[in-house]
């Protein structure tokens, strides 16, 4: 997979650690190819991605990080929630203190990038399935998608077939 990553204009030499250790992972773990760019796209990109990139609802040249963090500690708050743990027991077992997770739901902490994957780990989804918006379920669907890449042409039909028979419903 090719990824851009796109950061507002930064005054620094190098791109923001925490940019630099999501760009490390992608490339280490996932074998990413992995693309820094400070500000605009860069001009190199063809006009047609460009135009599908400001289109996108991850592309904003003004971040609001107040709603940004209550998002995401909503999304913390509701993956707990679903995995039945209390924020003590999940502090614990991702070797932090016993109100770490209380303290980020509440906001008054930021998990490093490193503990965020291991949040991510912990509630059994992706950084991705963690961000995006309108899942209510992102485990679940995580699931739901490893199983169906397992079936045939058929059997993914039928399911579509199933699958928008209950969504009319």
């Amino acid at each position: 997979m090719n990824i851009l990553l796109l950061e507002p204009t930064y005054t620094a030499k190098f791109p923001p650690l925490g940019l630099m250790k999501i760009a490390s992972y992608h490339k280490h773990y996932r074998g990413d190819f992995v693309w820094f760019s400070k500000g605009q796209p860069p001009d190199r990109v063809s006009e047609a991605v460009r135009a599908k990139l400001q289109k996108s609802k991850y592309y904003s040249t003004r971040y609001d990080i107040d709603e940004l963090c209550q998002q995401a500690n909503a999304v913390l708050e509701q993956l707990r929630a679903q995995k039945g743990v209390s924020a003590r027991d999940m502090s614990l077992c991702i070797g932090q203190s016993e109100n770490y997770i209380n303290m980020i739901e509440n906001r008054r902490a930021l998990p490093s990038v490193t503990v965020f994957f291991y949040i991510c780990e912990y509630l059994g989804v992706s950084p991705q399935e963690f961000f995006e918006q309108g899942n209510a379920y992102p485990k679940l669907l995580g699931d739901l998608v490893t199983v169906l890449k397992t079936l045939d042409e058929d059997a993914l039909g039928n399911l579509l077939a199933v699958a928008k028979k209950m969504g009319t419903n």
